[in-house]
């Protein structure tokens, strides 16, 4: 029978008023044990932790009755999952993001759409996905600054934050302001996509109305990518540059990069020893899910084998929790040659003339859509570098 207990976390206090957030305990299984987060936000004294109550606060009665309304709303939801016996076949993950996402939204008016991006927000598994929306978010707030609800957000509303994202780097006397950069249409496209993923999801679990949706006839500012491609004879500099000792490992990884048909680097630094199986590189990429067959040149086994990780392929991950600390690093050391998305744009340019199918090298390139190849995107690749050598 799974449990329920509002607590308040004591562990984590909120700087901007000291105040300590209410969660919810769900114990649905004796294996599946996890936190919900509650949005309200109490000091230790406005919370009874024997009778499980807000107290001594002026909007206690209200809080009160939005926590009633999640605890019976997530225990209908438990139960559901128990009789029909889908429970047992759930991980702890699964469970606790069906009922984060079909909770409603607590303690706030229905529609609230900052309270309800920054409960999107905590539902997203990925970092970087996670880090794009909490960037998106401060840009709404900076944009807007009063109470935002959802049906506020109509094309005139579009149209006034676009203008925003395209001029925020100037100053009211339209010069530029030191330190901030200067977005991109697609720069602004991304904030805009982000606020219309918020808005589909607020869509599907009613939290805003669907005659509420501002995008329909909304034109979204986009252009053309720069092709990132090195000539052939800068990427042999790159490959004979004498680097010192600390910078020769920024300088592999790039050229293994490259020699792994442009594997994204993050890819690339989480392998596991596991991956590599009868000399190719096996794997499944982080962000989209599809899997990959790549062989293993004699030139990227020669890197592999100079920088083999135990717990990682690569040894740079096995002190580390996040691969972006060495992706900043390689970046920065790396700079005088160009940043590291070149790679993959290369080798696609270079095998163009090549004997091989226009869609392999668009696969290779993970630029699935352009060739209408749908979900045919595992494949074997084998020649991939004689040419630099």
């Amino acid at each position: 029978m799974a449990t329920l207990k509002p607590f308040l976390d004591l562990r984590v206090q909120r700087k901007k008023d000291e105040l300590y957030p209410l969660k919810i305990s769900v114990s649905a299984t004796r294996s599946i044990v996890f936190q919900i987060p509650v949005k309200i936000y109490l000091a230790p004294e406005n919370w009874n932790s024997q009778t499980c109550r807000i107290v001594k606060h002026k909007s206690k009665r209200l809080f009160n009755m939005a926590l009633q309304e999640q605890l019976l709303s997530l225990e209908k939801k438990l139960t559901v999952l128990e009789v029909s016996g889908q429970l047992a076949n759930m991980s702890t993950r699964e469970v606790k993001q069906y009922l984060v996402a079909s909770q409603t939204v607590s303690c706030s008016a229905r529609g609230d759409l900052i309270d309800y991006y920054e409960q999107y927000i905590d539902r997203i598994a990925n970092a970087s996905t996670r880090g794009t929306h909490e960037h998106t978010l401060k840009k709404i707030l900076a944009y807007d600054k009063g109470k935002l609800s959802f049906r506020d957000v109509d094309k005139a509303w579009l149209l006034g934050f676009e203008r925003f994202l395209f001029s925020q780097h100037l100053d009211a006397k339209g010069r530029a302001i030191p330190g901030v950069r200067r977005l991109t249409p697609n720069g602004v496209n991304l904030h805009l996509r982000n606020l219309r993923t918020l808005f589909n999801d607020a869509v599907t679990y009613g939290v805003a109305e669907a005659n509420w949706y501002p995008f329909k006839k909304f034109e979204m500012p986009s252009e053309e990518p720069v092709k990132l491609a090195l000539p052939v004879k800068d990427l042999r500099i790159i490959r004979d540059f004498p680097a010192e000792e600390f910078c020769q490992r920024y300088l592999d990884v790039f050229m293994l990069s490259f020699y792994l048909i442009g594997i994204n680097i993050g890819d690339l630094l989480l392998l596991r020893p596991t991956d590599m199986v009868g000399g190719r590189i096996e794997f499944s990429r982080q962000k989209t899910k599809k899997r990959y067959s790549i062989k293993v040149e004699p030139e990227a086994q020669e890197i592999i084998n100079r920088w083999r990780g135990k717990k990682y392929l690569l040894c740079f991950m096995d002190e580390r929790a996040d691969y972006r600390s060495f992706l900043k690093m390689m970046n920065k050391h790396l700079k005088e040659f160009g940043r590291v998305e070149v790679d993959k744009a290369r080798w696609g340019k270079k095998n163009e003339n090549r004997p091989l199918p226009f869609s392999a090298i668009v696969l290779c390139a993970r630029h699935v859509g352009d060739v209408g190849l749908g979900s045919r995107c595992s494949g074997r690749y084998d020649r991939c570098c004689s040419w630099s050598r």
